[in-house]
């Protein structure tokens, strides 16, 4: 006979242990005792005393019956947990501050390495041969490889990061890369469908978290059918990210460095290339011939070295072919930028502990007070917007918040304006990418993930701000937990 983890018991299982004492005829009684108290405890039976019995060492949830007619639960003492004084608290705080300022840093640092193998890989032509493959001068089946990217990924923001460095580095160009942008945003519900499997025993849990878990995809295929067929006619979006673009940068060109101040002493160590050449070679690779290199190296091809050499990174003494070392950097770097993503997502958890579920439902059941009530939604989307900020991953945030509807603790349309503000944030993911290129590549860079930006904010114009079509996407994933329901519990009775 078991407990639930907090010390409570089934009142099947009390029934269970009354028939039994009833069949033996006995009195019986229920004590139920703190974990630090003595391990020793008398019951009566049919109104005489019964020896003293000694309590087995065991789990603090566990129901012990004592022959037959003594119940024993053990609820475990919470006062009895250690609690961390104030400065080990703040001292755990200040380890995890750093340990995700240290992952964002590297992050942002394999971001422009990304670039520079990107441009590797990109010369004598490469450039051009992308540009020209039907996979993206087709529109509907550049979407279909953004969408398997972001499948196989399982991260938007790695797909967008990449796809911004491919546009820094010339082998794509913007109006090429808007639809494998679109679609990137879909394909993201894995993970979140493979948390709501384990709901899977409670039809009712299942069929809430499922819809929770395709919420975000239902919205961005709303997005798809409106917006791509009118970006495909008129442009939109390229054309929008452009005017903010040339607002933000002077007609003279950009001078300034962003992070690039801050990255350049790690990307210098790791390698350096000549950039002015890379950009002639992947639009005109006749201009440079076969055994030219455009890593900036301290050896000649035929082995002669250069002495004081001004070269000091790690492949500047090497015969590896520019392939190869592009190969290299990119796997290396974007396996990096992955753990990156991991760690900022793991020690963000350490920091908020277990608060996350609380906050969220208290957050949730204010509104904003008097006539600002109406801004109540808008107010919980700005909170999922910041929220991925942090995490860096707008598909962690939706899956921690697809338990919480499984379990009723939020409902669907409260996780909406959430889904919302993670999508808007999640995009800035590309921002940060473009910031992190050198100042010759920052303005593609910036359109490209100003274009990302305005995609998601034009959908949630669409499907949020609008009453009439907001409740969409809501009704799509309510239809689709339905059916994956009955088909999960058609499933399970014949298996």
């Amino acid at each position: 006979m078991k407990v639930a983890d907090n010390g409570s018991w089934n009142e099947n299982d009390i029934d269970e242990g009354t028939k039994r004492a009833k069949q033996s005829r006995t009195a019986w009684s229920v004590a139920a005792i703190p974990a630090e108290a003595d391990h020793s405890i008398t019951q009566t039976a049919s109104g005489s005393n019964s020896p003293e019995m000694p309590l087995p060492q065991k789990s603090p949830s566990t129901v012990y019956l004592l022959s037959d007619y003594s119940v024993v639960v053990r609820i475990p003492d919470k006062s009895s947990s250690p609690v961390p004084s104030p400065g080990i608290y703040r001292l755990k705080c200040a380890t995890y501050i750093f340990a995700v300022c240290l992952s964002l840093f590297i992050y942002i640092c394999c971001l422009s390495n990304i670039s520079s193998a990107f441009s590797l890989l990109g010369s004598k032509g490469l450039a051009k041969a992308i540009q020209v493959s039907p996979l993206i001068n087709d529109p509907i089946s550049a979407v279909v490889v953004g969408m398997l990217a972001t499948v196989i990924l399982q991260s938007p923001q790695t797909t967008t990061n990449v796809l911004v460095s491919m546009v820094a580095a010339n082998m794509l160009t913007v109006h090429d890369a808007i639809p494998v942008m679109i679609g990137s945003e879909l394909g993201s519900s894995l993970v979140n469908g493979l948390v709501s499997i384990a709901y899977s025993s409670d039809p009712t849990q299942f069929e809430r978290a499922f819809a929770a878990a395709t919420l975000g995809d239902n919205f961005n295929i709303c997005c798809l059918f409106i917006i791509f067929p009118v970006e495909l006619i008129t442009g939109v979006l390229e054309i929008c990210g452009k005017w903010i673009v040339d607002l933000l940068v002077s007609e003279q060109g950009i001078k300034f460095k962003t992070l690039e101040l801050l990255t350049d002493p790690v990307n210098n160590f790791i390698l350096q290339v000549n950039d002015e050449e890379l950009r002639n070679a992947s639009l005109y690779p006749e201009m440079f011939d076969e055994h030219h290199t455009f890593v900036l190296r301290c050896v000649f091809y035929n082995g002669s070295r250069i002495y004081n050499c001004p070269y000091n990174h790690i492949f500047s003494y090497t015969h590896m072919t520019d392939r190869a070392i592009g190969w290299i950097v990119l796997i290396s770097s974007i396996t990096v930028l992955i753990f990156c993503l991991i760690s900022i997502v793991y020690f963000i958890q350490k920091l908020l502990d277990e608060r996350v579920s609380k906050n969220v439902r208290k957050l949730l059941s204010k509104e904003c007070p008097g006539a600002w009530k109406p801004c109540t939604g808008y107010t919980v989307m700005l909170v999922g917007l910041l929220v991925t900020l942090l995490l860096q991953s707008n598909s962690i945030f939706n899956s921690s918040l697809t338990p919480m509807v499984g379990s009723g603790v939020v409902t669907l349309e409260e996780m909406y304006p959430l889904v919302m503000g993670s999508n808007i944030g999640g995009s800035f993911s590309g921002v940060l990418a473009a910031l992190s290129a050198d100042s010759s590549r920052f303005e593609k860079s910036l359109h490209m993930a100003m274009c990302q930006v305005l995609y998601n904010i034009f959908g949630t114009l669409m499907f949020y701000v609008v009453p009439a079509t907001r409740q969409l996407p809501i009704y799509m994933s309510k239809r689709l937990g339905q059916i994956e329901n009955e088909v999960f519990i058609h499933y399970t009775i014949v298996c």
